[in-house]
């Protein structure tokens, strides 16, 4: 017996409104699998749609984190995508409750490479939208880089801080500023204005077809101050590897926390403002390597599953360790760091986008590290659920991918409550005019880490000490416009699945 057919009859049991309805709607559908082939394409469209709608709701049921909440008599003549999002639990803004993150793809290999970090037609940059910073005029909209992506031809052209405020001579505004970069285009010409002049001036920059971009953006350690060596690390989101199953991106982030260690660090500012989530396992190999691994007591986080599948599982492996996650001693054949056992203190930067496993590393390092543990930056995003991905790889009629959220997750101390994100100890936005480059002593958020670790202030220069503190009006960015932003997904060998 499969895994599926054992999940199938345990959570019968506990489904036992919905899996009937299933059952009978699955009944009363069964001849669209016997379409003739004379039938027109738009009949032939809509027999495809329900015959994936009904797989949709079929693992819903079963593993959905709000299986309960599922309506009864669902629309099976709705597009897949409406389909989705007609069955979804409505989040609650008050109470925070509810799925504000599930989604759906209608091809299952662009999602599984967004989740990889591998993306199409990449323009080579991250913004925010809004106003410049220092301009004082709110009324003019454009995109700030707040970083470049390595290898693109945009690396070679901008830089962080450089406002965009026309694509191919259309100016940004309020009201197209999430479609102008958002084509197929081999090339786009910006208007952009120098960070560092204050200039305007045409630049063309050529898109790359197929690009990983790698979670390790930067990272560096300072020369010793008052006796505290600080290692400093921009990690941008959660994934084992590009989506080629070598695990390259743990191990290099391995291999590279070991080098801290060696070098001496006794301080770690660790940069996740840009960070809005990824892979649980990655954050588990992370936290590994930032703790100090000789404790009894080895449980990082838990996952609470619906209540069928918890039991399922629980049944199935004869115990509950399905239900954890353990701090890790190797990835792969790679030894972890054991960086935590010298570390004085862990420093997160955080920002409006900081979510999800990043939120998840901040959890879960409460319990081992206590006050060594401190924030700075903005309060982060408030996600504390995960998904997984549900895709069938050999079905002709069925190409759609979907993640749901499957669980929500708390750190051995159980705690899971911080739905409305993490408050800084230290309150601080990292706007200054110029920009200062992500690991420079001036940056804001890196400066007051350094000031707080060694109590040494860095002065900022003249032009950004003024701008310090004042945010502008910012409406958007590149990050929530991509597709399942802000995720925290398990991987397929800790949700068990089905026998594909």
């Amino acid at each position: 017996m499969t895994l599926k057919m054992f999940l199938r009859i345990v959570v019968s049991m506990r489904i036992v409104l919905l899996l009937p309805a299933i059952s009978i709607l699955l009944l009363l559908n069964s001849s669209c699998n016997d379409d003739s082939p004379n039938q027109d394409e738009t009949k032939k469209t809509q027999t495809d749609a329900k015959y994936v709608n009904k797989w949709i709701y079929e693992n819903m049921s079963l593993y959905y984190y709000w299986n309960t909440k599922l309506p009864r008599k669902p629309d099976y003549t709705l597009s897949p995508a409406d389909f989705f999002e007609s069955i979804k639990y409505p989040y609650n803004e008050t109470t925070h409750d509810g799925d504000r993150f599930s989604w759906i793809q209608e091809s299952y290999t662009d999602l599984l490479n967004s989740l990889s970090g591998v993306s199409s037609s990449e323009v080579g940059f991250e913004f925010y939208t809004g106003a410049r910073p220092g301009s004082g005029d709110n009324s003019v909209i454009g995109y700030i880089i707040v970083y470049v992506k390595k290898g693109t031809d945009a690396a070679t052209k901008l830089k962080r801080g450089d406002y965009i405020t026309a694509v191919n001579g259309t100016k940004v505004t309020e009201a197209n500023y999430t479609s102008l970069l958002n084509g197929s285009k081999s090339s786009y010409t910006l208007t952009v204005t120098d960070a560092e002049t204050g200039l305007s001036s045409p630049v063309t920059i050529t898109t790359v077809p197929t690009y990983a971009e790698h979670p390790i953006l930067t990272s560096k350690i300072f020369d010793p101050k008052n006796g505290k060596t600080i290692g400093y690390l921009v990690y941008n989101f959660f994934a084992s590897d590009n989506g080629d199953n070598t695990y390259k991106y743990d191990i290099e982030l391995a291999n590279l926390l070991e080098t801290f260690k060696t070098g001496g660090v006794t301080d770690l500012v660790l940069d996740l403002r840009y960070n809005g989530g990824g892979a649980i396992q990655s954050a588990i190999y992370l936290a590994s390597a930032l703790v100090d691994r000789d404790v009894t007591d080895k449980t990082f986080a838990y996952n609470e599953y619906n209540t069928g599948y918890t039991e399922a599982l629980i049944k199935y492996y004869g115990n509950s360790d399905a239900l954890s996650y353990q701090l890790e001693d190797k990835v792969k054949n790679n030894s972890i760091s054991d960086l935590g056992k010298q570390l004085n203190s862990i420093y997160i930067l955080t920002g409006r986008y900081t979510a999800s496993a990043s939120e998840l590393i901040i959890n879960g390092l409460k319990p081992y590290i206590g006050d060594k543990l401190k924030l700075i930056g903005r309060t982060t995003y408030g996600k504390n659920v995960g998904s997984i991905t549900f895709y069938e790889k050999n079905d002709s009629r069925n190409k759609w991918g979907m993640q749901p959220i499957v669980l929500k997750i708390s750190n051995k101390d159980h705690f899971s409550d911080y739905g409305g994100g993490f408050t800084p100890e230290t309150l601080l936005n990292e706007f200054t005019l110029p920009f200062q480059p992500l690991g420079s002593e001036q940056e804001p958020l890196l400066a007051k880490a350094i000031e707080q670790i060694t109590g040494i202030v860095a002065p900022l220069p003249a032009s950004a000490s003024k701008n310090v503190g004042h945010e502008p009006r910012i409406i958007g960015s590149s990050f929530d416009q991509k597709k399942g932003a802000y995720q925290m997904f398990v991987d397929e060998e800790k949700f068990i699945l089905q026998q594909k």
